[in-house]
């Protein structure tokens, strides 16, 4: 299941991309929602099963996303990696004056943030 949302995610965030490029903005968008979700479902894994609401998976992830040790750190450049281009997109959204609802454009930036302080306390354990 892991794997095969993290596939998803990637190929929303691919077809997002595209959407953005071809000005295909409510493609873009709705395309980006989507890789976001399955992105922490991937994330999740067997535990999102059942998990009917966005705020209750986003719950999950956060836990899950810091529970102790969870990522080996290539683990986290991908994160990181997605995490950026996921960003890029919904900024990219917003310059069209299309924008994420205020909770999930704040998500978005809270995950990319926590994401990046993960890899910085990692980095700094490991000097």
């Amino acid at each position: 299941m892991e794997r095969e949302s993290l596939k998803k995610a990637e190929e929303r965030l691919k077809v997002a991309w595209m959407a953005l490029e071809n000005d295909y903005l409510n493609s873009a968008l709705s395309n980006c929602y989507q890789a976001f979700f399955y992105f922490m479902q991937g994330v999740v894994g067997t535990d999102a099963i059942g998990v009917k609401s966005y705020p209750e998976l986003l719950s999950l992830f956060i836990k899950k996303l810091y529970r102790r040790g969870i990522f080996r750190p290539e683990q986290l450049q991908k994160l990181t990696v997605f995490a950026e281009e996921l960003y890029a997109v919904v900024k990219g959204l917003e310059y069209y004056g299309i924008a994420f609802s205020k909770s999930h454009a704040s998500k978005v930036e809270e995950y990319v943030s926590r994401v990046k302080s993960l890899i910085l306390s990692y980095e700094s354990k490991r000097i």
